[in-house]
This record gives structure tokens, sequence and C-alpha cells, in this order.
């Protein structure tokens, strides 16, 4: 049984058309291989996934607050923000998630300034 004590976001930046996208990507220390794909299988946050690995199953068990993280991205059609929702998100994941105590998320403020940095750069070069 694997239970995850933090959440994991990486941000994939893309472009459709003339729309600046972020994909989230959730995670966690000693997740799985196939965790994205069970979690994206599904249309709302399971409280236990069950994880083909090999010859047998990983079984993570989420608490509630990681829940709450996940539910909130699962909102995200495809797991993506676009426009100035996105540059909302890369101005500050956490407010735009809606946590009020992000035990389970963890983001620097330096790191936020180079993600919104390297987001932006491209679009006004």
């Amino acid at each position: 049984m694997l239970t995850p004590e933090r959440l994991n976001l990486a941000l994939h930046k893309t472009q459709f058309a003339d729309s600046k996208t972020v994909e989230v990507i959730p995670g966690f220390d000693g997740q799985p291989a196939r965790w994205l794909e069970l979690f994206d299988r599904f249309n709302t946050v399971q409280e236990r996934y069950e994880i083909p690995d090999g010859a047998g199953l990983v079984h993570v068990l989420l608490p509630p607050e990681a829940q709450t993280v996940l539910r909130e991205i699962k909102r995200m059609p495809g797991r993506r923000v676009a426009g100035d929702r996105a540059e909302a998100f890369l101005h500050n994941p956490i407010a735009t998630l809606g946590l009020m105590r992000p035990r389970y998320l963890t983001l620097s403020s330096s790191s936020r300034q180079k993600r919104k940095r390297d987001f932006l750069r491209p679009f006004y070069r």
C-alpha cells in the first residue's frame, strides 16, 4: 500500500492556435508507472487506486487533502488551463487550485517566478 505524503505538480506548457496552455501533471514520490493513466481513466478522483505493476497491484490510498487537490485538477479539461487562467495558475497555483492550507502541495516563489518567466518567454519574443 502506498499513501503519498505530498503531491508534486509538473507543468508542461503548450500552445494551441493562439492560446497559451498549461498541462498540469500530478504525481508523487514512488508513484507507479501507470499512475497518471489510471488517474485520467476515471471521471472522478478515487479514494483508492489499484494500479497494475508487473505481476501484482500497487494500492494507492489518497489522503483527503490530496483528494482535494486532485479534484481541482480533475475539473480542468484534460488537466489543462488556458489563456488568462493559465497565466493566473503560473502566478499562484495554490490560489488557483482553491487551497486554503496547502499541506500536500508546496511551491516556492522562486520556482513559480521561473515557471512564469519560462512560460511567457515564447509568447513575447
